[in-house]
Parts: structure tokens; C-alpha cells; sequence
């Protein structure tokens, strides 16, 4: 390995990086042979964080190496920071006569940097992180071993977005695989829609009525279709009533249909929502809307299993699930007036809210990527995914039409496409005018994003400290140093 490293464009250099898929044992494995390779005493790989654009030391060697992974950089500070800022390498053989040095790192692990060198790690013009050598062991960094690191770090870097794109292609095709097996599209791995498809899988064998709440296009109705399909009752009708959509007039015999002569017009007799839906499921979306004449109606159905049709005496009793959703604080509608608490309570036994999507902005690509899936196959287009910078422009945008606005963003950009990754070009400008402003915002310390790693570790573990020991890629004893720095409780 110490054997000067060497590579020709167009063949691929025999080295055990492009042997794994697993970002964590990539960068691991990259930075133990690049510490052998350049004969330093430790290396360190930042990656770019597209939602905050910072640095985070995602693996970093060395005898103090582990201290420091999940620390953050701005860009701009700190050598790391500087050659991110710039994207041009530095090689700085005494750190403490360079303006730009920041000593934090090396307080925080008490390891004596003595001198650098670092190159961007670039793919398409696009940063995606840094690599840095830290302390030769003999003498100082020369001009042939940043010729060296250059040559090394774009191999680095297309592996890194190979193993991007590999997992990226995984998760579609486990996101299929389960759309397939399952018989809906519920998406998401943000710890809100874990709850959420958790609350489904529980509350779906059950005959409980379910009140949706939440933002408009936020997917009240995935929701419901889900809870219906993993019922008892999947194999049976699930019917849709959008009560806002019918007019005051029409929604009783919408509703529950109306017998031949019943008003003018009525010239047979008609089946009503809740009989099409008998066996199965109706889907009240919009409840909030309903007159409160209707409300008493509903609720007597609620309550009783049986209706009239319009013009009719003959009760006819129903066996249906009701699954409501509405965009309104019902709460407050009840307080002023305009909703029955009785059937309120009635509706709410079960209440599952949905999060706004700009409180899950985990689930911002998950989501792109099954709509890019979706549209590209209807319009018959090869389209592979986002470019980083539409990543970041998606991850940025506050998304005030939520999941449904999401899906029209991505429709028209697969639309508009002309390349195989979607870029900012497809979007509309009022997106790429807001990422613009969000760099405005304060930054959160180290120590907090520091303590939201350490606490959202354990969540994904279920408290199992070896668990998030190993998801953070630190040690167990490292792990309960920083449960008790933080007083996080176990």
C-alpha cells in the first residue's frame, strides 16, 4: 500500500472501496487505506449536509478520530471549511501560523494537529465533501502528495455517489416491492409517519371509526384507503364523499340516496353513498363542512346502523366502517357553534393526525423519488432521480401544499425534463428565489446537534444503547458519555 498510488483514466484502480455499498464501512474503509497510503496519523471525510450545508466529520481515524464524528463545519470555517468554500485544496504545514485554523476540533478531542492537507471532493462541479490528511509523520506535506491526494479523492468521491445511487435504486425497489405487497402507497421513514402507519397497522383490523386531521394535501385520504386495506373489509367496496364538493341541497341524497318521486327530477329510484358502501368503508372527507342538518342525520346512522332514503319510510340498516377527515380544528368548531360535540366524539374515537411535510422533511425524497417512479413510467421518459441541487432546493422549500403540491412539483418537472436527473431548470422560480433566503438562518450548535444525534439514535434502537451505538459508529461507552453530558434520559 505504500507503493506510490497510481491510476489511468478509464480503468478502474483495483481498491476494496468500490467493493462496498455501505456508506459508513465506504468512508471507513477509504480513510483507513488513505492513512496508510499517505503514512499520516489520521484522515477525516466531511460530507455535505444538504439541509443545513454544512460539513458533518461522517467518519474521521486516528487515535482520537471517534470524538469527533457528527461534529459539524460551516463552510468557510476551519481549514475543511475553507477548501469547501472555495472547492480548491490546501496544504497548511504549520496550522497555528494559518489565520483560518480553528482550534474547536482539537479541543474537543484532545488531538495536536500540527499541519493539513485537504482536497473538496467533487463530482459533476457539485461539493459533496472534504477529505483531510492530518499530521504527516515525517516532515511536511509536499507538493507530490497533494498531487497524490488529487488523484485519489475523485475516486473517493464517485464511489461515494455510486453507493448514493445504489441505494437510492434499493429503496425504489423496496418501495414498490412494498406498494405491491401491501396494496397502497403510505411513505415515509420520518419518526411522524412511523407513528402514523404504526397507529394504521393497529387501528385497520378494527371496526373503530377514525377521524384524519391535518393540513390539506397533507394525505388524508392514503391514509384511509390504507386503514381500509389492511382491513377485514378490503375485498369489499371503500366509497369517497367529499362533502365539501356537494351542494347543501344534494348532500342528504347523496348521502343516503332517495326513493323514485321524491322531489322534482328524482325520476328512479337512487342508492346513496352509504348503501354502495354496505360491507366496506365510507370515506367522509371535508366533515367539517357538513350542514349541521346533515350532522344529526349522521350521527343517527353513527348510532344506529340505519338510515332512510329521501322520500322513503323504510328504514334500511347498513354495515359500513366510517373513516372522517377534515383540515379543520373541530375543537374550535364545536366551541363556535358550528359542529355537534355528540358526534364529534363519536367520530374522534380514534384520531390520527398527519404532520404538515415541512415537519418530515425526511420523507421530502422518499416521496420525489416514488412520484419521479410514477410520472416518468406514465409519460414513458428515463428519468433516474434529482439532481444535489434540486435535493436541496426540495429540501429547503416549505411546501405549503404538503404531499399534494409535492406530487404536482414533481409531474411538471418530469414533464419539462430533457436530462436523466432532474435539475432547478424544471422547477418554478418562486422554489430556486426561496432557497435563496433560507441561508438567513442561524445555524444550531454543535452540542444541540450533537444531543438530537445521540436521542434520535435511541429512538431508531428502541433504547438498545449497543444499537445506537452502532448507528452513530461510535463506541458503547462513548455513547453513555454522551447520555450522561446531555442528561438524556433511558
Amino acid at each position: 500500500m505504500k507503493d506510490e498510488f497510481q491510476y489511468s483514466e478509464g480503468k478502474s484502480p483495483a481498491l476494496p472501496i468500490f467493493s462496498t455499498i455501505e456508506l459508513h464501512h465506504l468512508l471507513k474503509l477509504t480513510s483507513e487505506i488513505a492513512q496508510e497510503l499517505f503514512e499520516v496519523e489520521g484522515v477525516s471525510v466531511l460530507l455535505v449536509d444538504p439541509l443545513t450545508d454544512e460539513l458533518v466529520f461522517t467518519v474521521a481515524t486516528g487515535e482520537k478520530g471517534d470524538i469527533l464524528e457528527q461534529a459539524r463545519l460551516k463552510k468557510g470555517e476551519g481549514i475543511a471549511g475553507k477548501v469547501a468554500e472555495s472547492k480548491s485544496p490546501l496544504i497548511v504545514n504549520d496550522v497555528r501560523k494559518f489565520p483560518g485554523f480553528s482550534p474547536k476540533m482539537d479541543e474537543r478531542s484532545g488531538f495536536k494537529t500540527r499541519n493539513i492537507l485537504a482536497v473538496p471532493l467533487i463530482v459533476d462541479d457539485i461539493l459533496i465533501g472534504v477529505i483531510e490528511l492530518v499530521n504527516k509523520k515525517i516532515g511536511e506535506f509536499t507538493k507530490a502528495d497533494l498531487e497524490k491526494l488529487q488523484a485519489f479523492s475523485p475516486l473517493v468521491a464517485f464511489s461515494l455517489e455510486n453507493v448514493k445511487r445504489f441505494n437510492q435504486v434499493r429503496l425504489e425497489r423496496t418501495l414498490l416491492s412494498d406498494e405491491i405487497h401491501s396494496g397502497f402507497q403510505l411513505l415515509g421513514a420520518s419518526e411522524p409517519m412511523r407513528s402514523v402507519i404504526s397507529l394504521v397497522e393497529k387501528v385497520a383490523p378494527t371496526n373503530t371509526t377514525v377521524l384524519i386531521t391535518g393540513e390539506s394535501g397533507t394525505g388524508k385520504e392514503v391514509v384511509a384507503r390504507a386503514i381500509h386495506r389492511l382491513s377485514p373489509r378490503a375485498d369489499f367496496p371503500f366509497v369517497k364523499v367529499s362533502c365539501g364538493a356537494i351542494p347543501p341541497t344534494l348532500i342528504e341524497s347523496e348521502l343516503f340516496g332517495h326513493e323514485k318521486g321524491a322531489f322534482t327530477g328524482a325520476i328512479a329510484t337512487k342508492r346513496g353513498k352509504f348503501e354502495l358502501a354496505h360491507t366496506g368503508t365510507i370515506f367522509l372527507d371535508e366533515i367539517g363542512e357538513l350542514p349541521k342538518d346533515m350532522q344529526v342525520k349522521l350521527l343517527h346512522v353513527i348510532q344506529e346502523k340505519t338510515f332512510e332514503r329521501v322520500g322513503g319510510s323504510k328504514p334500511l340498516r347498513v354495515d359500513v366502517r366510517i373513516i372522517a377527515a377534515t383540515n379543520r380544528d373541530l375543537k374550535k368548531e364545536v366551541a363556535n357553534g358550528n359542529f355537534r360535540e355528540d358526534l364529534y366524539f363519536r367520530l374522534n374515537v380514534i384520531n390520527i393526525h398527519l404532520p404538515p411535510l415541512r415537519e418530515r422533511k425526511e420523507d421530502i425524497l422518499i416521496l420525489a423519488k416514488h412520484f419521479i417512479i410514477k410520472f416518468a413510467s406514465e409519460l414513458g421518459k428515463s428519468i433516474k432521480g434529482l439532481s444535489r441541487e434540486a435535493e436541496s432546493i426540495l429540501l429547503s422549500y416549505p411546501f405549503p401544499g404538503n404531499v399534494r403540491e409535492l406530487e404536482n412539483l414533481i409531474e411538471r418537472a418530469v414533464v419539462l425534463a430533457e436530462r436523466e436527473f432532474l435539475g432547478p431548470d424544471v422547477f418554478p422560480p418562486d422554489l430556486k428565489q426561496y432557497k435563496l433566503s433560507i441561508k438567513k438562518e442561524q445555524p444550531r450548535t454543535l452540542h444541540e446537534l450533537e444531543m438530537e444525534a445521540v436521542i434520535e439514535a435511541l429512538k431508531k434502537a428502541g433504547g438498545n444503547q449497543s444499537e445506537a451505538a452502532r448507528i452513530l459508529g461510535i463506541t458503547r461507552d462513548k455513547l453513555r458519555y454522551r447520555i450522561k453530558k446531555y442528561n438524556i434520559p433511558t
